[in-house]
């Protein structure tokens, strides 16, 4: 053991000593490596109680600045690759030898061939560092690596065929070390950014470094590329063969799958190879041979080939052959090629960045490859397309999970019946479950279908040829030169045949596979159908179904089914976290199938760590995570559209609602804001770049909003990080420069909507600047005149709070003050008129001793007032005193505001508005009524009748025109001021709930009393959702409800609802409180006729009732309607 530790790296050693304390031995074997990457590699022996000796390599990887888990990975590899390719050619991480973790993401790793040993193995690497210049045993071997790496990892169905321009194909090579701070970046400041570099003997060519950085280097044409399943790392000591007796070809066995990618460019993995080969002979040869390797390698048909020694010469050439010789299976010779010098300036500058001491040669390969690429590139390219193989026609499997989807069943059976042949498009976006909606069609019918089903890739659209073509073959169609000449017969034999279902999937845009559909004429025998993230289907077919996400019940139960402990509560916690999008719900219940991770932790990874989070857990038959979909939907937008890709990172910065797209465009300005005019966003680029991302399915555009769903924003941040990072700081000021103006005038309440989700999830209240912190407390303020005072509530009292604890803050600050005035608004809108009151007292306080005479300290000492108005009218102990206060303050307030702001002025106005009402409270109706009328002809005057300040004096005014008798005159007023106030604010607003309940009043006077009970039913449902249960209005309401529905012989109604009202003032305001005395006078009346037997109940009411009959004054009692229990 002392053995193993000293040959362990220093940061390793603790926790490798810490591990062999639980009885685990290790004993070092007979060879030991170094990988590219620094990291230790060992052959042991283990051993641990329970567990059999076993041979097994030791792999201790250094700390980096990764974020996926390096077990995760070659959990990930054994998951997706072939079962038998799992077998014969991976290695795997032995029972009772888990990973060790170590600090900064660090692993020591044991890894054995399943269910054998490794004792016989060594690393290719080894066999090599044995005798560096001997090629020619290991030229075999070599070769059965390519073929494996390609052709056993992949097998022809599973190989992807995608399009790629230079850049976005080098951008996916080479991954994290083009990012700020990456390796290149460091090496591109010592080579510079100049186009090209000077090479002895070749001139200038190509600089790589450039040319990886700057997609005009590389031009605009889309490469096609066949991927699938890559290493990454495929260099020889990743490579373990037996050697006793000899080197076995056969035994190859991959090992460190810790770069392992699903869907990588294969071109790379020979290349990446090849290179790491020759660093092990690199220091062998001279400048000439070193030379002549590189355009070798470059152009495998170069006449310097007699310069390069004859072993290396040959493992290059066998190297580059065999590649070419998969590729042409998929009759995709000229196009390897181009891929094949692309991958080698990838990696070539990969290389590079590694190895300082051989960095001029890989460089040098690098342009060269790069070079040759673009000059053959100014040639003719050629149209060649893989063929792809039978298989891929098939109908995939039914999916396990799947919930039965019985609308969108039936409405695509529907669809399909009237299309007659003609397509029906199911869009919906990336991870809705279109495909296997198709499938779960496919299999319903099978009956129907039979085995006449053709399931054709159709992105790209590009090998939609080749899958016609072997459809036309599957047919017995003639072969044409082009396909297209074929169509018409191939519809013809597929209507003979048959009823034949046809699926186009995953068309990139239903109107690019146009030419490949049948005519127009009907064609019953056959049903077609095409998917797409796009919605533009028009001219394509005028039958479409739009597959919509799960819905938060079948989300629930998908989780429930899959997860048996998750709590209701639990899943539902979960749905809603993953946006209800089937692949993040199947996935999600995936990883959390048997436990190995909670459901809080789990959403807690959602948060902080998006990207890994769905690239973990694998939904069952699905192609790909939700991770790798949604990375694959990105690139290859970015491919079509660079602008698209740079409009969702804005995008993902805003909160989970519409973005209006106006401040999105001065967003983007902004990011972009250069001296050179190419760089702005002018509207057509916006909506072009609009355009490319809807059709990819990932934004919803409507009008003048765009949309992102929640999860994928989140999925965005955490890719682009710093970026995303620095537009959400650009985001709050661009959102507050968007200020939409009087957050009291109904006319801007839409657009206040719209910012409000938005200004909640960038945190205004945590931004020092200004216009972020006045749009927030205008939020509020907005909220509070549109009814919603419980969220003004939250906002001013969470901005309040964080302000005041700012280093530096002080009370007197300009913020604090607004902050503490929006507070109290709210407070009062909701009945807290004493929370109200001392705040507003402590602001007035303040703003009095700067400046007595200032509109801001008259508002606040309107404030003041109108909160000590309001606890008056509750007419609690000492309420006297308190509405004398009251009118003190409201006749100063206007002699000062009218010297100050004029007679006729709104605010003068508001004031004696609520003057009025202290004489009203104080029993002056007559003069209540002279002051409210005259404040109305003002209001209507000089703001307009449909003002909601004139909408507030006309209520006050019916209100002053009741209490003196006028109730006709009254009647007309609340009449007219209801229907303003519903056109104005809306029928669910608290000012209007307050006019449908004075309408009620009046249908009870008029003797209308099951009208008035209709109106109040109304008016108690609008208060209860935007005041709340408790708010004193509303139990005012559902007071006099209670009486009405008591006068209508509706006893039983009108006990439920006494007793809840009841039970509601008590808890609020106690057992002396007149207004729960009256709710309790209601109450006995309904138990006493309704024979009730709680006797014990009746009898606390009845002493209720009696007991504080002196203390509250039988006058006063008897106004409210209280008997005191007198039947």
């Amino acid at each position: 053991m002392s053995d193993v530790l000293s040959r362990v790296p220093v940061y390793a050693r603790d926790a490798l000593r810490a591990w062999l304390t639980n009885g685990a031995r290790l004993e070092l074997g007979d060879w030991e490596d170094e990988g590219l990457s620094g990291a230790t590699v060992l052959s042991v022996l283990g051993k641990r109680p329970g567990h059999g000796p076993r041979h097994m390599i030791m792999k201790v990887l250094p700390p980096r600045d990764r974020a996926d888990r390096e077990p995760e990975r070659h959990a990930w590899a054994e998951r997706c690759s072939p079962p038998e390719f799992v077998r014969r050619h991976l290695v795997s991480i032995p029972a009772g030898f888990a990973p060790i973790p170590l600090p900064g993401n660090g692993w020591i790793m044991f890894q054995e061939i399943a269910g054998g040993s490794l004792r016989e193995y060594r690393s290719l690497a080894k066999v090599l560092n044995s005798d560096p210049a001997d090629l020619e045993r290991v030229n075999a071997t070599c070769a059965r690596v390519v073929e494996l790496a390609l052709d056993g990892w992949n097998p022809a169905p599973d190989v992807e065929f995608n399009l790629y321009t230079p850049n976005a194909f080098l951008k996916k090579l080479l991954g994290h070390r083009l990012d700020t701070g990456g390796p290149l970046r460091a090496w591109a400041r010592e080579e510079g950014f100049a186009a090209q570099i000077e090479f002895p003997g070749d001139g200038r060519l190509t600089n790589p470094i450039a040319f990886a950085q700057d997609p005009r280097l590389g031009g605009a044409r889309r490469l096609p590329v066949l991927e699938g399943r890559c290493h990454k790392d495929l260099h020889p000591g990743n490579v373990v063969l037996s050697s006793v007796p000899g080197l076995d070809p056969s035994t190859c066995r991959f090992i460190d799958l810790s770069r392992f990618e699903e869907h990588g460019p294969l071109a790379a993995e020979p290349a990446y190879f090849l290179l790491a080969l020759v660093a092990h002979v690199l220091e062998s040869l001279d400048a000439r041979q070193r030379r002549a390797l590189a355009h070798l390698i470059a152009d495998p048909a170069s006449d310097l080939r007699p310069h390069v020694p004859a072993p290396l010469a040959t493992v290059a050439l066998t190297i580059w052959e065999c590649g070419r010789a998969w590729a042409e299976r998929f009759h995709f010779r000229d196009h390897w090629l181009a891929q094949w010098r692309l991958s080698l300036t990838g990696c070539g500058l990969i290389f590079g960045s590694r190895r300082r001491s051989h960095r001029q040669w890989y460089l040098h390969l690098a342009a060269l490859a790069a070079d040759l690429y673009t000059r053959a590139e100014r040639g003719e390219g050629s149209t060649t397309r893989p063929a792809v193989p039978r298989s891929s026609l098939r109908l995939p499997r039914r999916l396990g999970y799947a919930r039965p989807r019985d609308e969108q069943l039936g409405e695509l059976k529907r669809l399909l019946r009237e299309a007659r042949g003609h397509p029906v498009i199911v869009h919906g976006e990336p991870g809705a479950g279109k495909s296997h909606l198709i499938v779960q069609h496919a299999h319903n019918h099978r009956g129907r279908y039979q085995t006449r089903v053709a399931w054709l890739r159709a992105s790209p659209v590009q090998r939609l040829p080749s899958l016609l073509a072997e459809l036309a073959e599957t047919v017995k169609i003639p072969a044409r030169p082009d396909i297209l000449d074929s169509l018409t017969p191939l519809y013809e034999a597929l209507r003979r045949e048959g009823r034949w279902l046809l699926v186009f999937d995953d068309a990139g845009s239903p109107a690019g596979i146009e030419p490949f559909l049948p005519d127009d004429g009907p064609h019953p025998g056959l049903d077609l159908i095409i998917t797409s993230r796009s919605p533009e289907g028009a001219g394509i077919s005028d039958r479409s179904l739009e597959l919509p996400r799960f819905r938060r019940d079948e989300s629930v139960t998908l989780l429930r089914d899959r997860v048996p402990s998750l709590s209701e509560e639990e899943a539902h916690e979960l749905a809603a976290a993953l946006d209800d999008l089937p692949l993040a719900v199947d996935q999600a219940a995936d990883a959390l199938n048997g436990g190995s991770i909670q459901p809080g932790d789990y959403l807690e990874l959602l948060r902080s760590k998006t990207i890994r989070v769905l690239g973990f857990g694998r939904a069952p038959s699905y192609r790909d995570s939700l991770s790798g979909v949604w990375s694959a939907a990105l690139q290859s937008l970015s491919g079509r559209n660079a602008d698209a890709e740079d409009l969702l990172t804005a995008c993902s910065v805003f909160g989970p609602a519409p973005i209006p797209v106006k401040v999105l465009w001065a967003l983007l300005n902004n990011r972009h804001a250069r001296p050179a005019e190419e760089h702005s966003w002018d509207r057509l680029r916006l909506a072009a770049a609009t355009r490319a991302a809807k059709e990819a399915g990932l934004i919803r555009a409507e009008r003048d909003m765009l949309e992102m769903r929640t999860l994928l924003q989140a999925f965005i941040r955490d890719r682009d990080g710093t970026t995303a990072a620095d537009l959400s700081t650009r985001a709050r000021l661009e959102l507050a420069l968007a200020h939409p103006g009087a957050p009291t005038s109904p006319e801007n309440w839409g657009s206040y909507a719209q910012l409000l989700p938005h200004a909640l999830h960038l945190d205004l209240a945590g931004d020092d600047r200004a216009p972020c912190r006045l749009l927030l407390l205008d939020i509020a303020h907005y909220l509070t005149a549109q009814g919603d005072a419980r969220t003004a509530r939250a906002i001013a009292a969470d901005a309040y709070r964080r302000w005041c604890r700012e280093p530096g803050a002080t009370l007197d600050s300009e913020p604090i003050l607004l902050a503490q005035e929006r507070l109290a608004q709210a407070h009062f809108q909701l009945g807290e008129h004493r929370e109200a009151v001392g705040l507003d007292e402590r602001v007035l306080e303040i703003r009095r001793a700067r400046m007595p005479d200032h509109p801001d300290t008259l508002s606040a000492a309107h404030n003041v007032a109108v909160d000590l108005s309001a606890l008056a009218a509750r007419k609690e102990d000492g309420w006297q005193a308190v509405a004398e206060r009251a009118r003190r303050l409201h006749e100063d307030t206007i002699r000062r505001r009218r010297e100050v702001l004029g007679p006729d002025h709104p605010d003068t106005l508001a004031s004696v508005v609520n003057l009025s009402y202290d004489l009203y409270i104080a029993g002056d109706y007559g003069q209540a009524r002279h002051q409210s009328g005259e404040a109305l002809e003002a209001l209507r005057r000089t703001v307009g009748a449909d003002e909601p300040q004139t909408l507030r004096c006309a209520h006050r005014h019916v209100l002053d025109l009741r209490a003196c008798g006028e109730t006709e005159a009254a009647r007309l007023l609340n009449a007219d001021t209801y229907e303003r106030r519903r056109r104005v604010l809306g029928p669910r607003h608290p000012d209007t709930l307050k006019s449908e309940v004075g309408l009620a009043a009046d249908l009870k006077i008029a003797g209308d009393l099951p009208g008035a009970v209709g109106h109040r039913e109304n008016a108690l449902a609008g208060l209860r959702d935007t005041l709340g249960h408790d708010h004193r209005l509303t139990l005012q309401v559902a007071d006099d409800l209670a009486y009405d529905l008591y006068g209508l012989d509706e006893v039983e109604r009108a006990r439920q609802l006494a007793a809840d009202t009841y039970e509601r003032r008590m808890a609020a305001s106690g057992d002396a409180d007149l207004d729960t005395l009256r709710s309790a006078n209601l109450l006995l009346k309904c138990l006493q006729d309704t024979g009730d037997e709680d006797d014990v109940r009746i009898e606390k009411l009845r002493w209720q009732l009696e007991t504080y009959r002196d203390q509250s004054g039988r006058r006063r009692a008897e106004s409210l309607g209280i008997t005191f229990g007198d039947h």
